[in-house]
């Protein structure tokens, strides 16, 4: 629908330039102006002298270019108007003469028969290649149907796999169409292309290609790649310029790519990824015929890879709902594991247990429940809780029964007469069971056996009740004192004191007398530390002016090794001391009494015989004559005599009979 100017000419150069100038500035649409009139309706167009005023309003058109007379012709083809033809002469110039136009006018249609012929030999090798191209196109496209056959089959592969069977497919579209290939997947949770497939028919030259998309990492929305993943569009560029190439970042010449084909790799909700198709020959463009066999590619990568991530998501989904299968029976084979140990500890336990649901039936009783009741555990499951223990005790028990299935953990102690007439104590807590969704499904019931404890607590309580009693009224006073060494309690009081003001004094602060307080100063430590006790006897003069006796012995509570309580009883001995001053005074003048009769009988009977042997050897020692036989008889009986006398003394003392037979027969040879 325009006039191209294909030829031009004026003699002077500078005026040919501007003609060319005005030419580049514009096309010349058909129709329009008297050229645009010219080629559409045929008809010559002749002006042979403008009129004087013609450029009146036309200031601005440059003077060297103004015309004085010119003419427009059509260039007529066979059958259609193929051209025009121009002439002008320029101011200063002698304007065209009739002559002159019919000479031009011969000369157009010289020229129209010379370019409708050369447009007809134009058309016709046009056809003879398009039928060339037409045929070779075939071809390719035969042999594109049979590649295209391959890739189908190889894009069914499944179960390989992906990046094994795109790299497979990218160096098939390398040997197809002569070009670098590398298929993109963007992974949006990086924010990056991921190259998944590179070929390039160099091997070297496929492995410089992997390592410079190994080393880059491009954004998924940058650049042009980024306008295709966000438009999903296809771009191409037909032939990368000289300015371009540069830009490329490369040290190998046989990389920089001559011609780019960008096409999108489409998934269920978008752009998944990126064909990357690039010609590194920079004087071999990507046909249209390359383009659209190469969308067609795209189509089926853009099918596979989004029914291989569904296969791999359903794959995944498989395993994992293996595994969770797997997990699950492990899981429940552990349960019952942990059941039939949990029932198995269950039933060791002294501990009566069950699990009772929402409608009062027994889900589980454990061994010592049934043997309490003296019930068969398998026929207690399902059966309600008034078959069981009955309806009385039932209705004692439904109030704590429902308060567990409101969520509460109910706590009480109960107590009755057993099958065997025994009277039995039991602590007994309900607690909510709760389902796996979290609804309370029923009650676990836990009842201990605390017969023996109550008892226990019973009896320590009377023995409690009667050592109390013992403590209030025995006659000793018995005070306990803490680590500190102050009273805590005490049983009764003395001497007018009370016992709020004993308790909380300290031990040592009972004594007045400075020794003992040092001497209980220094055992009280031992006694705390290390459990040393010790005694302590002391007097003093009371209120009313009477001596007393105390004995104080100090002994120690320990638990676990560590002091907890120290004792003290504190004993009156005053009556005790008296009795022994008393014994002791009489048995000192039992002693005075046994000497004078010892010393009379040793004066009365000893003491006169050796006072006659005394006598009778100083005579013997004045007579000039020796003793006779009789004197020294005489002496004789007279020793045996103070022998017997002594003898009979010491008997006195100790008589035989006391010392072989005894108290009373030495008593009765006494008496008698």
């Amino acid at each position: 629908e325009t006039l191209e100017p294909i030829a031009w000419y004026h003699p002077k150069k500078g005026i040919r330039q501007k003609v060319g100038k005005m030419f580049d500035l514009g096309r010349f649409k058909v129709g329009q102006g008297i050229l645009g009139t010219v080629a559409k309706e045929a008809k010559e167009f002749v002006k042979q002298e403008l009129p004087k005023d013609f450029y009146d309003s036309r200031s601005k058109m440059d003077s060297e270019l103004r015309a004085c007379s010119f003419m427009y012709l059509p260039i007529v083809g066979y059958d259609r108007v193929i051209g025009t033809f121009g002439l002008t002469r320029l101011l200063g110039q002698s304007t065209f003469t009739d002559g002159e136009l019919d000479q031009v006018r011969q000369a157009v249609k010289t020229l129209s028969q010379f370019l409708d012929n050369r447009l007809l030999f134009e058309a016709r090798d046009t056809a003879l290649k398009n039928k060339t191209q037409a045929e070779a196109n075939l071809k390719k496209i035969g042999q594109f149907n049979q590649f295209l056959l391959g890739v189908s089959q190889r894009l069914s592969d499944l179960e390989s796999e992906m990046t094994v069977v795109l790299q497979a497919l990218a160096e098939s579209i390398t040997r197809q169409f002569d070009v670098t290939c590398s298929i993109h997947l963007v992974d949006m949770d990086q924010k990056i292309f991921k190259p998944l497939a590179v070929s390039h028919i160099d091997q070297k030259l496929a492995k410089k290609i992997h390592a410079f998309f190994s080393t880059k990492r491009f954004s998924w929305d940058y650049g042009i790649v980024g306008d295709v993943v966000k438009s999903g569009e296809i771009l191409r560029i037909k032939k990368v310029g000289k300015k371009d190439r540069s830009k490329f970042d490369t040290q190998d010449e046989r990389l920089v790519p001559g011609s780019l084909l960008y096409l999108p790799i489409k998934g269920r909700e978008g752009t998944i990824g990126i064909l990357d198709i690039t010609r590194v020959k920079e004087s071999e463009k990507i046909s249209d015929l390359e383009v659209d066999q190469l969308r067609e590619v795209a189509a089926n990568i853009s099918l596979f890879i989004s029914n291989h991530l569904v296969f791999d998501q359903k794959q995944s989904e498989l395993e994992k709902r293996k595994k969770a299968e797997k997990a699950l029976i492990e899981q429940n084979r552990k349960i019952e594991l942990a059941e039939q140990e949990m029932r198995g500890i269950l039933d060791t336990m002294p501990i009566l247990v069950a699990r009772i649901d929402r409608e009062g039936r027994y889900r589980f009783a454990n061994k010592a429940y049934s043997v309490q009741l003296n019930r068969d555990p398998k026929w207690m499951v399902g059966r309600h809780v008034t078959e069981v223990i009955g309806k009385d005790q039932y209705g004692r028990v439904k109030p704590q029964f429902n308060s567990a299935l409101q969520g509460n953990i109910v706590k009480y102690a109960s107590s009755g007469i057993m099958t065997d007439g025994s009277h039995r104590y039991f602590d007994v807590v309900h607690a909510p069971d709760y389902g796996s969704d979290g609804e309370i499904i029923g009650v676990l019931s836990c009842v201990v056996d605390v017969t023996d404890k109550t008892t226990a607590e019973k009896d320590l309580e009377s023995s409690v009740e009667q050592l109390q009693l013992i403590f209030d009224n025995v006659e000793s006073f018995i005070s306990t004192f803490n680590q500190d060494g102050k009273v805590i309690s005490i049983n009764r009081t003395s001497q007018g004191l009370e016992k709020k003001d004993v308790i909380g004094m300290s031990i040592p602060d009972f004594f007045l007398d400075s020794g003992l307080k040092a001497e209980v100063m220094e055992k009280l430590p031992l006694l705390i530390n290390e459990g040393k006790p010790f005694d302590i006897e002391h007097s003093f003069i009371g209120i009313d002016g009477t001596s007393l006796s105390y004995h104080n012995r100090y002994v120690g509570v320990f638990e676990e090794g560590k002091f907890s309580t120290g004792i003290i009883i504190t004993t009156d001995v005053t009556a005790k001391k008296e009795k022994e001053r008393a014994e002791m005074g009489a048995m000192i003048k039992g002693q005075e009494i046994e000497r004078k009769r010892v010393a009379a009988d040793m004066h009365d009977g000893v003491g006169q015989i050796l006072s006659a042997i005394s006598i009778q050897l100083s005579q013997l020692k004045t007579r000039k004559e020796r003793a006779s036989l009789d004197d020294l008889e005489s002496l004789s009986d007279k020793v045996q005599h103070g022998i017997v006398e002594v003898r009979n003394v010491s008997h006195a003392l100790k008589p035989d009979v006391l010392e072989h037979f005894g108290l009373v027969p030495a008593i009765e040879e006494v008496c008698s």
